[in-house]
């Protein structure tokens, strides 16, 4: 049988996202069960013991049972009734071969299987362990050391106690581990989620670009820097001119278009290491490091330049922009409201002066 065949065996589209790692554990418990029973009832089958064998081949029938109804998304219902099996089995088992065959260790195995039930009750759970925990004990008191009607020599008592110790301590450890795989993919994509969370909570919806609250953190940090590689940046307040007109004449969806426009050719125009953020309406911050303010004022010429000879399509009409920068150099002891200051009065002096221009 492929990969492919045994996957379609295990999937199922009729259960729930948030309730597959319920279906997968019992639905593997199920099948462990089924095999296990399958193993007992040809054992007892060459032992003789005939009510025992018939006992199991029931157990295969429950067992298949709850695969059934758990792929219908029966999981509460699949799942009581594999405890319910596993306890009858081993009270009948134990009663009739004795306690030192170790029967009773299943018992201790499903105490923690109904809390990977979702959607059962704490309470309920709760009433199934303490349920076990006084099964267990009265099972102890009634069977260990008393032989049961079905004796078996001591070889074979001793190969069953180490066979059902094999199995139950099997069955802890893959229930482990289906925990700890079940737990890891949550934290996955807990992890995930928060990533994309924190990139959400940096960028601009609109334009996909950096937003005013994270590139003031990353302004602040280069000032803090500063102290320590002397390193000099320059800021850039920029905003498209006559942004205003262009929404009365085309409307505020074609005001939306132009602005993620101009992110874009921002972002396939700028260098490497240069950011640039959507300060508020239509102006932009941007951040150049490692940059003088005449190295500055050259990157943003050749970008001015480019800009107004780009062109941005909507409704089929060609579309042209202009935008004028205020360029300021950060110096020692200067703060970040004197960065930002000096930028927006060199960038409102460049509209008193005609736009589209650079001002440093």
């Amino acid at each position: 049988m492929q990969v492919k065949e045994i996957k379609k065996l295990f999937y199922t589209n009729d259960v729930k996202e948030d309730q597959y790692r319920a279906y997968t554990i019992i639905f593997m418990a199920s099948a462990l069960g089924l095999l296990l029973h399958l193993s007992f009832a040809i054992i007892f089958h060459l032992l003789d013991i005939h009510i025992l064998a018939r006992i199991n081949y029931v157990s295969i029938f429950i067992y298949s049972f709850c695969v059934f109804i758990n792929r219908k998304a029966y999981h509460n219902l699949a799942l009581l009734t594999a405890l319910f099996e596993v306890v009858v089995h081993s009270v009948i088992a134990t009663l009739l071969l004795g306690w030192s065959v170790g029967f009773h260790y299943y018992i201790l195995c499903i105490g923690s299987l109904s809390f990977y039930a979702t959607t059962i009750k704490i309470h309920l759970k709760i009433a199934v362990s303490v349920f076990l925990l006084i099964t267990y004990i009265l099972l102890s008191y009634l069977t260990d050391g008393i032989a049961g009607p079905y004796t078996l020599n001591v070889t074979h008592s001793a190969l069953f106690n180490y066979f059902n110790i094999i199995c139950s301590f099997s069955v802890f450890t893959f229930m482990a581990y289906l925990y700890s795989h079940s737990v890891g993919k949550v934290e996955y994509a807990l992890r995930k989620e928060n990533v994309v969370l924190g990139v959400d909570a940096n960028t601009d919806v609109l334009t996909g670009i950096l937003n005013r609250r994270y590139i003031m953190k990353v302004i602040e940090e280069r000032i803090r820097d500063y102290q320590k590689n002397n390193e000099s940046f320059v800021l850039v307040m920029s905003d498209i001119d006559d942004f205003k007109s262009l929404n009365d004449k085309y409307g505020h969806e074609c005001g939306d278009i132009v602005l993620s426009a101009v992110a874009a050719f921002f972002l396939k125009n700028l260098r490497k290491d240069d950011l640039i953020s959507r300060w508020g309406g239509e102006e932009f911050l941007i951040l150049l490091p490692k940059t003088t303010i005449s190295e500055g004022e050259a990157v943003v010429e050749k970008i001015r330049e480019r800009l107004s000879n780009h062109t941005i399509l909507y409704q089929r009409e060609e579309i042209r922009i202009t935008m004028t920068f205020g360029i300021c150099e950060f110096y020692e002891n200067m703060s970040f409201s004197d960065l930002i200051n000096i930028a927006d009065q060199r960038l409102y002096k460049g509209k008193n002066q005609g736009k589209n221009c650079v001002v440093s």
